[in-house]
């Protein structure tokens, strides 16, 4: 079990921006469904996971901070109540009939909107990153790792610094596949501007400041 910890309370200005729960519990419930099928132990192993993810990005954003040219303190104000949504991708395998006439991708080339991913992919396969070059290519699962995506806000406030990572799945894989990945953002009442320390002489700042909960973040001008 997992204990409670000491509750705060939730400023009123992020009570607007905070999602429920209870339908991704529910259909999770029913996910892929066996004789053999603990969901409670699952869901445990998913909160335990989400923990685990959740204190790797607190070390990850200190070193961050340190790559902008920051104190590896300077975020912390802004993760009391961040955004930490953690998600479970399935893509169901393929008879070799539909595999040798697929067209179609698990999920189409995308960026992840909030500062960085951790992603937890199976030995499958099918992830593939786009290159500054503008090429495809495959990211092979590797046993034991994560893998961190670059999100639109990081680009945003690092005034192109860090590149947002261009990704997709595309899997003809005769097994199924899945996928878990954990997206780490601000507190989405927090608006923030290009980094001063992303600034050198005569550079402007290319993106105005948003927060982590509005539409549309960061696009470019």
């Amino acid at each position: 079990m997992y204990p409670l910890r000491q509750q705060r309370v939730l400023p009123m200005a992020l009570r607007p921006s905070i999602r429920s729960y209870a339908l991704s519990i529910g259909a999770f419930l029913h996910l892929t469904p066996s004789s053999s099928w603990n969901p409670r132990g699952r869901i445990y192993a998913s909160i335990a996971y989400w923990q685990q993810c959740l204190s790797l990005a607190r070390r990850l954003i200190r070193l961050f901070a340190l790559a902008l040219d920051l104190d590896e303190n300077h975020f912390d104000c802004l993760i009391t109540f961040l955004g930490a949504d953690c998600v479970y991708n399935f893509c169901p395998g393929k008879s070799p009939a539909e595999a040798a006439i697929a067209k179609d991708v698990g999920l189409g080339s995308h960026t992840d909107p909030q500062y960085f991913t951790l992603l937890w992919q199976d030995l499958i396969g099918g992830l593939q990153v786009l290159t500054r070059e503008g090429e495809w290519i495959k990211a092979t699962p590797i046993s034991g790792t994560i893998v961190v995506n670059i999100g639109d806000f990081l680009q945003g406030v690092s005034n192109d610094r860090f590149v947002r990572t261009v990704h997709g799945i595309f899997s003809r894989a005769q097994s199924d596949r899945i996928s878990m990945p954990f997206f780490f953002g601000f507190n989405f009442n927090e608006k923030v501007g290009v980094l001063e320390s992303c600034l050198g002489e005569g550079e402007f700042a290319k993106y105005e400041p948003v927060s982590c909960g509005e539409p549309g973040r960061y696009e470019q001008d």
